[in-house]
């Protein structure tokens, strides 16, 4: 049997954690005992053909999936940030990381036929800034020639500068979003699809700033670092700071449907800019919390959804230059139709791809 061909245990712990199940829970679906699943993720045993089967059904992967030969980063990679609460549970982040995991294969599967035409992602260490993560921020936006004012389209900007956006279903509300960081691929970011735009937007230039800043594992500081990035790369403080004086929630309405950022985080541009006290900050996140806008802001002042497209491209590209069907796509992908087609509708922007 070759190498391809041989049963992949890792893979097997990953399909299960994507799906949110234990293994105990696994097994009873399955009517196998936990002991031999657990012999089989060791790598003690092997399933025969016919649990494999079996197993392949009950997690909706193709057994192909089973099979993938190249190395499994696990939950987290080489270096890896997420936006997570404190309530999270440890199976909610597994079940993400394994979903980015299988997505950061998708890609590697995807970059073997093609070479992307696109800028290089900055990194900077803020030791050469000393410590001025303000500075650092500005200088990604004239790196990436960012007009003044508001970021028009994060995703877009990070997906034409050498990072990848996926969108992906986490099942939990605790989990905005991560990014990870592999050798050999491009940076990566995974950004929860049930969050509201202007949240989608601050998350990604949080993980941006983890990216461009943190070349190693989190410190303390790592956290407010990744925050001030974001809040001047979104709402540069030369600009905005007129703005912010003499606030009323119609001029911070006004303001978040200009520089698509929620109306909290323009309160905490204010302060950070020291246009408000921590009494004045406390005030207006109790007024918030009075209109109901701490959980969730009127849906009317959204700013647009940001999709990516980069991966999306990259499928158009095999299926209009390399001639693949979408079945020959979701077979190289091992994904099933239902997953393809939500994960990868077709891309609305076009990005140039060359063999």
């Amino acid at each position: 049997m070759s190498e391809q061909q041989k049963f992949n245990p890792e893979m097997l712990s990953l399909a299960r954690q994507s799906r949110g199940l234990a293994q105990t829970a696994l097994a009873k679906k399955i009517g196998i005992s936990q002991g031999k699943i657990s012999r089989i993720e060791a790598a003690i045993s092997s399933p025969s053909p016919e649990d494999l089967q079996i197993i392949s059904n009950a997690l909706d992967y193709p057994v192909s999936f089973f099979r993938y030969s190249g190395r499994i980063f696990g939950a987290g990679g080489d270096e890896i940030y997420h936006r997570a609460r404190r309530k999270a549970r440890i199976s909610d982040l597994h079940k993400s990381y394994a979903e980015a995991e299988i997505r950061r294969i998708h890609l590697e599967k995807l970059l073997k036929s093609v070479d992307l035409e696109v800028g290089r992602f900055p990194s900077y260490d803020p030791y050469d800034f000393e410590g001025d993560v303000e500075l650092i921020a500005r200088s990604v936006r004239a790196a990436w020639h960012l007009p003044a004012g508001p970021v028009r389209n994060v995703v877009q900007a990070v997906e034409r500068s050498g990072g990848v956006v996926s969108l992906c279903k986490f099942n939990t509300h605790h989990i905005d979003g991560f990014s990870n960081r592999i050798s050999t691929l491009p940076p990566m970011f995974f950004l929860s699809v049930d969050m509201p735009p202007d949240r989608a937007r601050w998350t990604l230039a949080h993980e941006i700033g983890h990216m461009v800043m943190h070349h190693g594992a989190p410190e303390p500081t790592s956290e407010e670092e990744a925050n001030k990035f974001a809040a001047e790369f979104l709402t540069p403080g030369q600009e905005i700071r007129s703005q912010l004086r003499n606030l009323t929630i119609e001029k911070l309405a006004s303001l978040k449907q200009y520089w698509k950022v929620s109306m909290q985080a323009l309160v905490m541009r204010a302060h950070s800019l020291g246009l408000l006290t921590d009494r004045q900050r406390r005030s207006w996140f109790m007024r918030l919390s009075s209109f109901g806008y701490r959980t969730r802001e009127p849906v009317e002042l959204d700013p647009p959804s940001e999709e990516p497209f980069l991966v999306k491209a990259l499928i158009k590209f095999h299926k209009d230059t390399l001639g693949y069907s979408d079945e020959e796509v979701m077979e190289l992908l091992t994904v099933n139709d239902a997953e393809y087609h939500q994960w990868y509708r077709e891309p609305h922007k076009n990005l140039r791809l060359v063999k």
